[in-house]
């Protein structure tokens, strides 16, 4: 009969991401396939040692867990069921090509523990199984440990098993295990896959839990439960806990607790819900605290948010403010800043550019956008930003069609142009797609310019009878051009787009 070994489990925290945690004592050393056989080997000179009189030399649980975690280092079903052989005394399982069942192991928490990790691993539906019965055998064994069942909830988590989650929280206080931290964190982290306002209320059930459990949130357990409202939608409600929730990360801040400041993942998630509910104010206020209090250094997502954010509510020119910083610190990361540095991205410029598209009182709002495009196109050659892209060109040729600017057609016609050329030049990403065409179409549309609009059309149609599937007119084509050339006398025929 097995018997609990006196030998400690060991466990560890939880990792950032709400994943399961890792083993303190789990070496990932894979650098050799033939590590479980060097140990097997080990533990067969040991048993001569026994057998030839030598009273010291007896094989411990500790001895049978180095062959373990070998095999589960070496990863693979085959490689786990060896090590589960071990763990189970089974008469199959050799130790230096003798039978080992001499030897009884008597295993700890840490024994299966290990072998619940590598299955999990796996995760197929098999392994999912059989991670279940060595969760059973622990607790008929008395060897359940929170470190077991945490490992569990997080391959429930990943899967997005919130239901199956909490039923694990109750299997634990019957078996004794107080759920920790990281347990209330994997079930939110579940509710959070799952997204939706019910879903949120939920995790925001088991966050108050843990909190009556005297039990104090950490900042991934924080994040956790940020994601649940971000996923939630637009909304009030949303908007109100995400802040609530801030504060009282803040607070907890404030007074020493380091467990709980907020990370950049906290700030780019309640970014991501300021912007979608337009609190700029809210917004503003993170993001300036966020460097100076918490000590959080911005990423490139960290600036598009608030960009995207001020484009959606029409704010060029905090728009062009925050560019001018990301520039700024990116060519100054490029002379061995120590700092993190917001490399602006395509998404970048073209939401700027958006931006000063939507305002609608702006004086030459073409020519804006077609600067922020010099920009980007100076800084990848002097400091190797990013690369210009379609997306951008097709935001300053939006811009010049929503811009009533007398010479928009001109300008839009030689930005096509530029850009076909570096097209045709080398530079992939520049390739003109349909929303490129679209666009143009657009500027023909907003100069009355018909005979380019149709002659437009006539040439997307014979890109796609040359088998370019890519630039098949869309509905946008088919209602666009006959409502202007019904409505509009055709115009002096402008210069055309040159053939796809």
């Amino acid at each position: 009969k097995r018997r609990r070994s006196n030998d400690a489990d060991t466990t560890a925290s939880v990792s950032t991401s709400g994943s399961s945690q890792s083993d303190v004592d789990d070496h990932d050393d894979s650098s050799g396939n033939n590590s479980p056989h060097v140990v097997e080997r080990l533990l067969s000179r040991i048993e001569r040692e026994r057998d030839e009189g030598n009273p010291v030399a007896q094989l411990t649980t500790q001895h049978y867990n180095l062959l373990i975690e070998a095999w589960c280092i070496r990863g693979g079903r085959e490689s786990v069921i060896q090590a589960e052989g071990v763990l189970l005394n089974d008469s199959n399982n050799t130790i230096g090509g003798t039978s080992s069942t001499s030897n009884i192991m008597i295993p700890n928490p840490r024994s299966i523990n290990m072998i619940i990790k590598a299955w999990l691993k796996i995760a197929d539906e098999e392994s999912m199984e059989r991670a279940e019965r060595l969760l059973t055998l622990a607790e008929d064994l008395g060897l359940a440990t929170v470190r077991g069942y945490n490992l569990y909830l997080s391959a429930m988590q990943r899967k997005g098993l919130a239901e199956r989650t909490e039923t694990v929280l109750d299997r634990m206080r019957r078996h004794s295990v107080s759920p920790d931290v990281t347990s209330y964190c994997q079930c939110i982290l579940a509710w959070a896959r799952v997204g939706g306002t019910s879903s949120a209320e939920r995790a925001q059930h088991l966050f108050q839990e843990l909190k009556d459990n005297e039990l104090i949130p950490d900042v991934y357990t924080y994040n956790a439960m940020l994601n649940c409202w971000n996923r939630s939608g637009v909304s009030t409600v949303a908007l109100r806990n995400v802040r609530q929730l801030l504060d009282e990360m803040d607070a907890l801040h404030q007074t020493g607790d380091t467990r709980s400041t907020p990370n950049l993942t906290t700030i780019n998630t309640a970014f991501t819900v300021f912007a979608r509910n337009e609190a700029v104010t809210f917004a503003e206020e993170l993001f300036k605290k966020a460097e100076i209090v918490y000590g959080v250094e911005l990423d490139t997502l960290s600036y598009n948010l608030m960009i995207k954010m001020y484009s959606d509510v029409g704010a060029a020119e905090k728009n062009i403010q925050l560019l001018n910083r990301m520039e700024k610190l990116f060519r100054m990361s490029q002379f061995g800043a120590s700092r993190a540095t917001p490399m602006p991205d395509a998404m970048t410029y073209v939401s700027v550019i958006n931006s000063i598209a939507a305002s609608k009182n702006a004086r030459d709002r073409g020519g804006k956008a077609e600067d922020i495009l010099h920009r980007m196109d100076k800084l990848h050659r002097n400091a190797l930003g990013a690369k210009p892209t379609s997306e951008v060109f097709d935001a300053v040729l939006n811009t010049w069609a929503v811009s009533g600017d007398r010479t928009a057609l001109k300008k839009a016609e030689d930005l096509f142009k530029r850009m076909e050329e570096r097209y045709e030049g080398g530079e992939t990403s520049l390739r003109p797609s349909l929303k490129t065409y679209n666009t143009i179409l657009k500027v023909y549309m907003s100069q009355a310019q018909g005979n380019a609009a149709e002659a437009l059309l006539s040439r997307l149609e014979q890109a796609f009878a040359d088998g370019n599937n890519e630039l098949a007119p869309d509905c946008y084509h088919g209602t666009a051009i006959p409502q202007l050339l019904l409505h509009v006398p055709k115009a002096t025929t402008a210069a055309r787009p040159r053939k796809p």
